[in-house]
């Protein structure tokens, strides 16, 4: 099966998972994630958030790095998948607008955040962009897990699609 039709599948799965727990009132039940430490990581940078794609991609203007990344780079959150916004000759899938409201929201222009993997592998060459875990800080300096904060809220989905990049490969 090719990517394109793998995403227009997983699109379909999200949106009738969306339908059915409103129209259910069922609660969606979240995987259980172990936050590893940094001592377990092989790719680690900070930065700042800059321009949203869509709920899974933003910019981030790199300020520190143990591994070889620098400047501003697109990254791609691991383990999740949300909606797509329009794109190429793609139209938009449902719940894309409200997920990138959602990531833009959870990561504001200028807020800080740390980038981690457990392998030094998650550069994604086929469209440019780094693949990390991204944890923001919130008001308090408080650091949480953006990804896991989309799948609660209903805007994407989990969706480990190569183990050797998930955080959790359980």
């Amino acid at each position: 099966m090719g990517y394109g039709r793998m995403r227009a599948g997983v699109a379909a799965g999200i949106s009738a998972v969306l339908v059915a727990s409103l129209t259910q009132g069922a609660a969606q039940a979240l995987p259980t994630w172990t936050v590893p430490g940094p001592e377990l990581e092989q790719a680690w940078e900070a930065g700042t958030a800059g321009t949203v794609y869509d709920g899974d991609t933003l910019l981030v203007g790199i300020t520190s790095s143990i591994s070889a990344y620098t400047g501003t780079q697109k990254v791609r959150t691991i383990g999740i998948n949300a909606p797509e916004v329009a794109h190429d000759s793609q139209a938009e899938q449902c719940g894309a607008a409200q997920a990138k409201t959602a990531l833009r929201q959870l990561a504001p222009k200028g807020t800080p955040l740390q980038l981690r993997a457990l392998f030094d592998t998650s550069y994604d060459d086929k469209r440019d962009r780094v693949v990390r875990s991204i944890y923001a800080q919130d008001g308090e300096g408080n650091w949480f897990d953006t990804s896991r904060q989309l799948v609660s809220d209903g805007r994407a989905l989990w969706f480990p699609h190569k183990p050797t990049l998930a955080d959790n490969p359980e």
